[in-house]
């Protein structure tokens, strides 16, 4: 859990800032307590990405029918193959979930066990996807080396991951969950060498008072001039790190600051545009009812985004710059969000309300 953030009384996320006596805080309206929603919890509460319901959907088709979803090479025209995706068997005809199912012979509680099964085994390529970008993330966070990375090493983390993921059925960790993530750490350390920037923050903790919201961005990026050296790049992470790196120093140097957010899953959605802008709609940074003046300067020179996907196969920087019909959807998002969470139910919405019954059936009336 992000500091600053806990769960309100329906598991949603929210912020709460403590206020302060200072100039900075009166500056940037921070100077009264707080309490605002989470970025992401607000999206969620205004409704899930129809994506995502319809992938939810086919993995309960999958299990249901026997059939998983899968990638392989046709080599019947060319000896190169053509990359096919489809469905194949999950394992023998019918499938694990026909054949528990006829198990049951109608039991009441043996179907109720079904059911439970079902709903968690439908979750499953989600909750193994999001552990296996967890890793990811952490080893890019820790900026861990290749050199440094083994199987040893991931099916640690990816073990320790299930742990901390108490909501989620854990799973037994997989070759294919090791190749994951090495091979997208492998693809990683490939971009930083093609693509050079400098990481000027992680995860900073974005604010928006006056919207109501705030946030943990990925990372705060500066992205380099074309051309620049890697010697030139391994300089200025260290000034970086060492918090010496302000606006005046991009201006002499060149380049441009954005803040970015890692991506291990296949498909990019306008939604993370929606998400990557309201972070860049964000007041200050800080935490602890601190503000961070340095951060705060670079977000607000900040005008672009980026959605920077790693995966096993390729890695992929899709830019974006700031738009205000953007922030305006997500500004949006948030008062319906904040008007659902006030209005729980609709009573106190209604002027009167009417009722009645009929009396007897509609095949004697």
């Amino acid at each position: 859990m992000p500091a600053d953030a806990s769960l309100n009384a329906h598991g949603f996320r929210v912020y709460e800032w403590p206020g302060g006596d200072t100039d900075l805080h009166r500056q940037y309206g921070a100077d009264k307590v707080a309490s605002v929603i989470s970025v992401t919890a607000a999206r969620s509460i205004v409704g899930t990405p129809y994506q995502l319901v319809t992938w939810q959907i086919n993995n309960v088709l999958n299990l249901a029918i026997g059939q998983k979803r899968a990638e392989w090479r046709d080599y019947s025209k060319s000896k190169r193959g053509r990359l096919v995706k489809g469905y194949v068997k999950d394992g023998p005809f019918p499938g694990e979930f026909a054949v528990r199912l006829a198990e049951t012979d109608g039991s009441d509680e043996e179907l109720r066990e079904l059911r439970e099964w079902l709903r968690a085994r439908s979750d499953e390529p989600r909750d193994s996807a999001a552990v296996r970008g967890s890793v990811t993330h952490k080893l890019i966070e820790m900026r861990v080396p290749m050199k440094a990375i083994s199987e040893e090493v991931i099916r640690w983390y990816l073990e320790r991951q299930w742990e901390d993921e108490k909501r989620k059925v854990a799973m037994p960790v997989e070759d294919d969950d090791v190749n994951f993530v090495g091979n997208s750490m492998l693809n990683y350390w490939t971009m930083r060498q093609a693509f050079p920037f400098v990481i000027l923050a992680q995860e900073p903790q974005v604010w928006n008072l006056t919207a109501g919201y705030a946030g943990s961005a990925d990372v705060l990026i500066w992205f380099l001039p074309e051309g620049t050296s890697r010697q030139q790049m391994e300089y200025w992470q260290q000034q970086a790190d060492k918090g010496n790196v302000t606006n005046a120093t991009i201006a002499m140097a060149g380049g441009v600051v954005a803040l970015g957010d890692w991506k291990t899953s296949p498909e990019v959605y306008t939604g993370h545009v929606v998400q990557g802008t309201a972070y860049l709609a964000a007041e200050f940074v800080g935490t602890g009812g601190v503000i961070d003046e340095r951060l705060t300067m670079l977000l607000k020179g900040a005008m672009e985004g980026a959605i920077i996907k790693i995966r096993p196969d390729g890695w992929e920087v899709d830019r974006f710059v700031y738009r205000e019909d953007v922030s305006h959807a997500f500004f949006g998002e948030i008062a319906l969000a904040r008007f659902l969470l006030t209005n729980e139910k609709p009573n106190d919405l209604f002027t009167a309300t009417l009722s009645g019954q009929a009396d007897g059936d509609w095949r004697t009336a």
